[in-house]
């Protein structure tokens, strides 16, 4: 720990000695985002990047100093004249790439559609139509509803807080704004409980702080000192403004066996549905052919009258298999959407096992998730058998007693671990159920039970309950046992608590394995990548500590891809200028991952910077020669060499020696030339060995 501190603090000094005694590091803004940044009664910039700001300038040493403008243009004009050094916290956009150097993302921020309470519950864009609605002047969000649809009426405002006070005053009903901006106002006017919003209906969009192109030594002090501020205190912060926590980005090994059984389903389906096109074309094929003889033989039109209803028989009967096979596909579509979207959520709760000693806490964040998940059920509660009583440990839409009932241990039936659609007027009818119990499931048409066992140990039951008759279908019931499963898991490592710092490790091992089981032609990648590295470590010289950094850094430095598109991982075509630019945030978002993990810190900064290259021209930093890391610089080579012999969607493997050629090829521009003239020194002394 002290030699992290150390080594920290010298790249702290490293990094500000060229700013420390010149000036202050001015930040420019416009003032009017909250709760990112606003200014309150006396003029005092108040938010969370203030106070992310205030946290950096501890940990640097650095001072601050504010200087706001009117628009975003002027800030930006600031920033490339040298008026500004930093621009606190804006959206990237591939125009804004060419002038500024995007340093790291601080928080990201959602899109929503706000509604009265009173109105019908809206979804998506197609819902606003034939309404007016309110949007703020030059946002993103007018370009993409005027493309998905033209029968939405817009009312263009100058600023949010014109729009929201608009709104509260009843002169606006229906608005679209970033969702923390619009509570914010909200709850300033006194109006937060008479609004509702959708779902995000564009995806979340990340805050950068950032630099002028080039500026490459500010952005090293900038990145450094936001990884010198730990999770906690992000955490804390953003709970102070926004009343949540960041979503984890760590996974649980459940699920993703889940996903992983859900993506080969979908690869029989796909073969399944050609083999159902090949037998159509075959048909089709013969349906030409009779159709000629019909032509040609007129004196058989009788027979081939005949064979023609035959044959269209059989394409009636291959469609309606086409049909269910999409069917079946768009099921598991669903699931995989569904399991994806709340990864990080299940992730966070393993997470928090560790940290994690009030029971009661713990099973109502458990539910909370389960009705997340299944948003279809209004009640829900976890219960089970404690001293040989039935008791609830979590209940929601429920009256707050109920959890202080104690009930007899055979009042109700174990559930199965595979789950069941039950009657609950019926479960059990013939036993003595109290009255309290009776009248808060009135209403109640089907609940989903799903039995929680640990170690083939009952412990309990989640049950969803639904107002509206619900079909038992293969999706909502997979979706309840995985859940019972992640519970049971839960309460298992709750049970052996020593374990679950290797638990979590395995996690993220199993995530490797997820993304390469997406992509086919870098099955085993990391693994290789990892043992060469270390190899290679070896044969250099580094000790014993630096050869395990470089085999974890290997394991992991592709586990960001996890967010990235299939479509793209997998496109046998050459990747156009956005698809690149995808790619190129998976070292920033390895990065994020492991920080929330309980790996050493030091592997960071060799995923991170994996991409970069010796001439400067790599990715995410365009770091170059030493200053990127040793460990990175092996990786690099170790990462190359693997994927030009094996083979990939677009092209086939090189041999050994035609993929040393290239290697030597980019020696000096790509790669480090003294690690390539050892990493070639390397594979002739295994050939001498042999």
């Amino acid at each position: 720990m002290n030699n992290k501190r150390l080594l920290l603090t010298v790249l702290f000094f490293l990094c500000t000695v060229g700013f420390l005694f010149a000036r202050s590091i001015v930040v420019v803004d416009v003032p009017y985002y909250p709760p990112y940044i606003f200014l309150d009664e006396q003029g005092t910039p108040q938010g969370i990047t203030v106070e992310l700001w205030q946290l950096w300038a501890q940990k640097t040493g650095q001072s601050i100093q504010y200087r706001f403008y009117p628009t975003l243009d002027e800030a930006f004009e600031a920033v490339l004249s040298g008026e500004g050094d930093v621009i606190n916290s804006i959206f990237y956009s591939e125009e804004r790439s060419f002038l500024f150097d995007f340093v790291y993302p601080v928080d990201s921020e959602p899109t929503c559609i706000f509604y009265p309470k009173s109105f019908r519950a809206i979804d998506n864009l197609k819902d606003l139509e034939g309404f007016k609605v309110g949007v703020v002047k030059g946002e993103a969000i007018i370009e993409h509803l005027n493309a998905v649809t033209d029968a939405v009426g817009l009312t263009i405002y100058n600023d949010w807080e014109t729009l929201i006070k608009s709104a509260v005053e009843g002169r606006q009903d229906l608005f679209i704004c970033d969702k923390n901006i619009a509570l914010f106002y909200l709850k300033r006017y006194g109006k937060s409980d008479r609004f509702a919003h959708s779902k995000p209906i564009l995806p979340p969009q990340e805050l950068f702080w950032c630099v002028k192109t080039g500026n490459k030594e500010l952005s090293r002090l900038l990145l450094a000192g936001l990884q010198s501020i730990s999770t906690e205190e992000k955490e804390a912060l953003l709970w102070k403004w926004k009343g949540e926590k960041p979503v984890s980005r760590e996974t649980l090994k459940w699920l993703v066996c889940g996903g992983a059984f859900g993506i080969i389903t979908i690869l029989v389906i796909l073969l399944w549905n050609y083999r159902l096109k090949r037998i159509v074309k075959k048909s089709t094929r013969e349906l030409v052919e009779a159709k000629d003889r019909i032509e040609d033989y007129n004196c058989q039109l009788s027979e081939s009258n005949r064979r023609l209803e035959s044959m269209n028989l059989q394409l009636l009967g291959a469609n309606e298999d086409l049909l269910s096979s999409n069917t079946q596909l768009k099921e598991a579509l669903h699931e995989i959407a569904l399991t994806s979207n709340n990864l990080f959520d299940v992730l966070e709760l393993s997470r928090q096992l560790s940290r994690e000693t009030n029971h009661a806490q713990f099973f109502s964040r458990l539910l909370a998730l389960g009705l997340k998940i299944i948003p279809d059920a209004k009640k829900g509660s976890i219960s089970c058998i404690e001293n040989n009583q039935w008791i609830f440990k979590a209940v929601y839409g429920y009256p707050e007693t109920l959890p202080k009932l104690r009930l007899p241990a055979d009042i109700f039936k174990p559930a199965p671990s595979d789950g069941q659609i039950v009657d609950i007027h019926r479960y059990d009818s013939e036993k003595h159920v109290p009255e309290l119990l009776l009248q808060t499931t009135v209403g109640i048409k089907a609940s989903l039970m799903v039995g929680i066992y640990s170690e083939d140990r009952f412990y309990g039951n989640i049950s969803w309950d639904f107002f509206e008759e619900v079909k038992a279908s293969n999706t909502l019931i997979r979706t309840g046992v995985a859940l019972g499963k992640i519970a049971s898991a839960l309460i298992t490592i709750w049970d052996h608590h020593g374990e679950q710092e290797n638990f979590q490790n395995t996690i993220i091992q199993t995530l490797v394995k997820a993304i390469e089981i997406r992509d086919i032609y870098t099955r085993g990648h990391s693994e290789r990548v990892a043992v060469l590295a270390r190899k290679f470590a070896q044969h250099i010289g580094a000790d014993e500590s630096t050869r395990q950094l470089v085999y974890w850094a290997g394991i992991l430095h592709d586990i960001g891809k996890i967010g990235i598109s299939d479509l793209v991982l997998n496109k046998p075509l050459p990747l156009t200028d956005e698809e690149f630019l995808t790619i190129q945030t998976h070292p920033v978002q390895s990065a994020r991952l492991i920080e929330e993990s309980n790996l050493p810190r030091e592997i960071i900064p060799i995923v991170l910077s994996h991409h970069e290259r010796w001439d400067g021209n790599g990715y995410p930093h365009g770091l170059s020669r030493k200053d990127i890391p040793l460990e990175a610089r092996i990786i690099s080579l170790a990462d190359a060499y693997d994927a030009m012999t094996s083979t990939r969607a677009y092209r086939q493997a090189l041999d050994t020696e035609r993929a040393l050629e290239e290697i030597i090829r980019n020696s000096g521009a790509q790669f480090d030339p003294t690690l390539v003239r050892a990493f070639i020194d390397m594979f002739y002394f295994k050939e001498a060995s042999s």
